[in-house]
């Protein structure tokens, strides 16, 4: 079973009538759960998995309005993974589809998602490795009212990070991505708390 919470920190900086200014906002934004069913290997060295999840809780933002639903989404993710010490590599495709939600008086179709990726993990130890990954995402446009308001666009990006396992059940992983095109964010850092169920 895959539980997975998600909050945000975002500091905005931007120009005004004095020079530079900023704000900060924090955030609970979801509850997604959902489950991996592990299958065979393929040719005794690719293991694949199948991934699916679903919002329990979602909130949205859109035009300084704020709405929050359950349902209006799922995610699904197909890997193949290699695991050849110290060295365990996974290559996915994924999907994540949003049906359309009220904010407001006006109905958002958020855009969908397809990825392309590799992920890659160096097991220095028993408790610490290091990941990178590189992933290729193609959005569809966002729609308001059944109107499309921008274009659809690709989202190539790169991360590494680390992840210290803490015992059996729990690991704690950091992470950094960067966008590789003007499309892409900036940079997204993320910190994440792993519990095997």
């Amino acid at each position: 079973m895959i539980l997975n919470a998600n909050g945000s920190y975002e500091n905005q900086q931007y120009v005004n009538s004095n020079g530079f200014a900023n704000s900060d906002s924090t955030n609970f934004n979801s509850v997604w759960m959902g489950v991996n069913y592990q299958l065979d290997s393929i040719l005794g060295e690719f293991k694949p998995s199948i991934e699916f999840q679903i919002p329990i809780f979602e909130k949205y933002h859109y035009q300084n309005k704020t709405a929050s639903d359950s349902l209006k989404a799922f995610s699904t993710k197909f890997a193949l993974r290699n695991y050849s010490d110290p060295l365990v590599s996974s290559i996915y495709i994924s999907v994540l589809k949003n049906f359309e939600k009220s904010v407001g008086d006006i109905k958002v179709q958020y855009p969908d998602s397809y990825a392309i990726g590799l992920d890659m993990s160096l097991i220095l130890n028993q408790r610490v490795s290091l990941n990178l990954n590189f992933a290729q995402r193609y959005q569809t446009p966002l729609k308001e009212n059944s109107q499309k308001v921008n274009p659809s666009t690709t989202l190539p990006t790169m991360g590494f990070g680390a992840t210290y396992s803490l015992n059996e059940n729990n690991s704690f992983t950091i992470s950094s991505s960067i966008g590789t095109s003007s499309n892409a964010p900036d940079s997204i850092v993320t910190a994440s708390l792993w519990h095997k169920f």
